[in-house]
């Protein structure tokens, strides 16, 4: 078991973090890891974890690129960043439920109760984590590196907000940690009193070292178990359902703005039910591809804000099915409503029964792409602030095919004219886009979450 990292290097603004970083960390080592704020600790953490890539310099794991082995070095790490990677909404008990399932473990109700109690958490089960201090947030978090044991712990200022008892019990895990032939690679301002330690100072500067000649150790990639990853991937999804439910702002603002902006119309063009019965197409699809664009600016916002992208990207998971999951959820939480009171509102604009039938048919198809597209923009654009309007100018053009069958589909079922080509097309576009997004969409997140 060996980590190596050589000449690290690394530019932030065209202003060097640092440069030249070199060393070798095998079986019980530690890499304390000190620097004055904003000196590059936690940059280097982040790029030792695989979350980043250095502008020059390697990283291997067993002598392999830790990017080209990353399911296999991902399987033997946990990370804690500064963010702490919890869910506001969800309870203790349902965020290490959470994390259990992101790393793909299979833990009793009891083993994970026992794991609450370690923590000091037993008292807040039930307790949603957005009523959590920063100390019980930490401690929290720790959470991972009690449900499954790796080789590689990689801790960013993990002292930071616990106290005293907290600190003890953390610095216990670690000393435990490398008794048992871990690695342990943590950034802290204070000395530690562990074994086998070893300190770079990003600080002082270090020259460029010749290449160190390590003969890469086979690896086994880890075989995925079916059943395993498929109760893993259903339990992100119950938790992010559950996540978007307890924040009713969050699924009921499109809905309103849907109902909102599909009343206006007869209130403002009068109660003719021919011309109603004309533009009502029109009106239901812009006014569904609008609303879920408004709900596609926060579906990663909040993660990267809470860290919960960084847990979502060093999985042992596939990424892609992460993200294809929660893009169902985020459907299901966001677009449904749309569908089940689109009669409602298809009867106010004077639709025919197969029209209806038609609408219903043709937003099961269409928003599912709505969603999956929106997807990809979004993460193009989570590691940029203040992006606005960006995102409806980035995506609208994507959606415009859906926005034109799905009202031609309704045309068509005004005259009874067939509809088994608009359905046809649609379901291609469904399919195209629920085999590409979630793959583009984890590019994208990966590079998010880099910058």
């Amino acid at each position: 078991m060996k980590l190596t990292f050589h000449n690290v290097t690394f530019e932030r603004a065209s202003r060097p973090l640092f440069s030249h970083i070199q060393g070798e960390l095998q079986a019980g080592d530690c890499l304390h890891i000190q620097g004055a704020n904003g000196s590059g600790k936690s940059t280097l953490l982040r790029i030792l974890a695989g979350l980043m890539e250095p502008q020059a310099g390697t990283v291997c794991w067993q002598g392999h690129s830790i990017f080209a082995v990353r399911a296999s070095y991902q399987q033997q790490l946990h990370y804690i960043g500064h963010k702490n990677g919890i869910k506001p909404p969800l309870t203790t008990y349902e965020n290490i439920q959470l994390q259990c399932a992101l790393r793909n473990g299979e833990h009793t109700p009891e083993e994970l109760e026992a794991i609450l109690k370690q923590l000091r958490l037993e008292n807040l089960r039930d307790t949603q984590a957005m009523h959590l201090s920063a100390g019980q947030l930490r401690r929290l978090s720790l959470a991972k590196l009690l449900l499954q044991k790796t080789a590689v712990w990689i801790l960013d200022e993990p002292l930071t907000a616990l106290d005293s008892a907290g600190q003890d019990y953390l610095l216990q895990l670690c000393q435990e940690h490398l008794a048992q032939q871990g690695i342990l690679i943590i950034a802290t301002h204070q000395d530690l009193a562990l074994e086998k330690i070893k300190t770079v100072h990003l600080n002082k500067k270090t020259v460029p070292m010749p290449s160190l000649a390590v003969k890469p150790t086979p690896l086994d990639e880890p075989m995925p178990n079916l059943a395993t990853l498929s109760r893993s991937i259903a339990t992100t999804f119950y938790h992010e359902i559950k996540t978007i439910l307890r924040q009713a702002c969050s699924w009921l603002t499109p809905l309103l703005f849907f109902v909102i902006v599909v009343c206006l119309f007869p209130l403002a063009l009068g109660p003719d039910p021919v011309l109603l019965h004309t533009i009502a197409p029109g009106i239901l699809w812009v006014a569904a591809l609008l609303a879920t664009i408004i709900s596609m600016g926060n579906v990663f916002r909040q993660d990267e804000q809470e860290g919960y992208l960084d847990l979502l990207a060093l999985s042992p998971l596939p990424l892609s099915l992460l993200i294809l999951s929660k893009l169902l959820s985020h459907w299901a939480t966001h677009c449904l409503p749309f569908i089940l009171i689109s009669p409602v509102l298809g009867a106010l604009l004077q639709l025919t029964l197969l029209q209806e039938l038609t609408l219903i048919t043709a937003l099961l198809l269409g928003t599912p792409v709505l969603c999956l597209l929106g997807g990809v923009g979004a993460a193009l654009l989570v590691g940029l602030r203040n992006h606005g309007l960006l995102l409806p100018i980035l995506i609208m053009p994507f959606y415009i095919p859906v926005l034109i069958f799905g009202t031609s589909a309704l045309l068509a079922a005004g005259f009874t004219q067939p509809l088994s080509g608009y359905f046809a097309i649609m379901g291609a576009l469904f399919l195209l886009s629920s085999a590409c997004a979630p793959f583009l969409t984890s590019i994208a997140l990966r590079n998010g979450v880099s910058q």
